[in-house]
């Protein structure tokens, strides 16, 4: 992450201001580009809760791996507010992505530059830990590679060795390929997005979006029981089952 600390101009003081879109009061968070070409976020329509956010470099995400996707942008959030990263609907329901912390929390305080966690959730067959997942991303070749779409960008191949050797040849579709340590796994070119695959996020592409959320502030009054204030509803951890 780049951590730009040139003094510059003070940013203004937050202030409300009337959306001409959505005609809500909307309160000023101001931003800072710590990469020249990253993108301002933004509402894909009126009345949307979350701005868009988006990667502002590429990046290969393998099964099972968990990388910090940088946005190029550093925020000064009004005190009293935080902004929660929150995954995109679509990105969801088409791919394996997750983002394992959501929502996110960007405090008031924080000045640095903006990631996204996520997480490619997706396992080939044999991944049983991560010795075994390091071993399939040093045999990266055997993935299929996807977008965020879930579209297909790179057919699966196979043979391919970490330290280089004959180029890999095309593998078809469920073909059982040799894997390191001689085990064997299901490799698919292409198909069912919920098969295990590299995704690949590219510069600009929409990875996450932001609310801004006011916050009330707690303050903690140490009691001897909390037994006796309001009530009890007992139970907790799904006590409630699952029928209606």
């Amino acid at each position: 992450m780049e951590n730009n600390k040139g003094s510059g101009a003070a940013a203004a003081a937050p202030k409300t201001v009337i959306s001409d879109a959505t005609t809500a009061a909307a309160v000023v968070v101001a931003v800072e580009r710590c990469r020249a070409d990253a993108r301002i976020p933004s509402y894909a329509h009126a009345g949307d809760a979350g701005m868009d956010v988006c990667a502002a470099e590429d990046a290969d995400i393998f099964p099972g791996r968990t990388v910090l996707v940088p946005t190029g942008l550093k925020f000064a959030i009004p005190p009293g507010y935080e902004i929660q990263v929150r995954p995109r609907s679509g990105l969801s329901l088409r791919t394996a992505l997750r983002i394992p912390n959501a929502p996110g929390t960007v405090d008031s305080g924080y000045r640095e530059e903006l990631g996204i966690i996520v997480t490619n959730t997706c396992l080939p067959s044999g991944a049983s830990d991560i010795e075994s997942v390091l071993n399939f991303e040093r045999e990266k070749g055997r993935f299929p590679v996807r977008g965020l779409d879930g579209a297909l960008i790179e057919p699966a191949c196979e043979g391919r060795r970490a330290s280089g050797g004959e180029m890999p040849q095309a593998a078809t579709g469920g073909e059982t390929s040799q894997v390191t340590g001689g085990e064997t796994s299901q490799f698919a070119s292409g198909g069912d997005a919920s098969l295990a695959c590299v995704y690949r996020v590219r510069k600009g592409d929409r990875i996450a979006q932001l609310v801004l959320k006011e916050l009330p502030v707690m303050e903690l009054v140490e009691v001897a029981s909390v037994a006796g204030i309001g009530e009890d509803r007992n139970g907790g951890f799904g006590s409630t089952g699952i029928g209606s």
